[in-house]
């Protein structure tokens, strides 16, 4: 299963995480991927929030990949 997500002035991660939380536990499928486009930046620590989800949750296989934009 894919997820792809996109961050918005209304988002906060909070409310992020809790999407995340709730669509684990939603799918049905042993592999999860999560993309995540931070346009609003809003995961300022992207390690730490990527080892808490990587990892295996109720037999599922979670992965997250957060992408975020670069200023040049």
């Amino acid at each position: 299963m894919i997820e792809a997500k996109c961050t918005r002035t209304s988002t906060n991660l909070k409310k992020l995480t809790e999407e995340i939380e709730a669509d684990i536990v939603h799918y049905k499928a042993d592999y999860i991927f999560f993309y995540i486009y931070d346009k609003e930046k809003i995961i300022k620590d992207r390690h730490a929030f990527e080892t808490n989800f990587n990892r295996s949750f109720d037999g599922k296989e979670i992965r997250i990949i957060i992408l975020q934009p670069v200023n040049m």
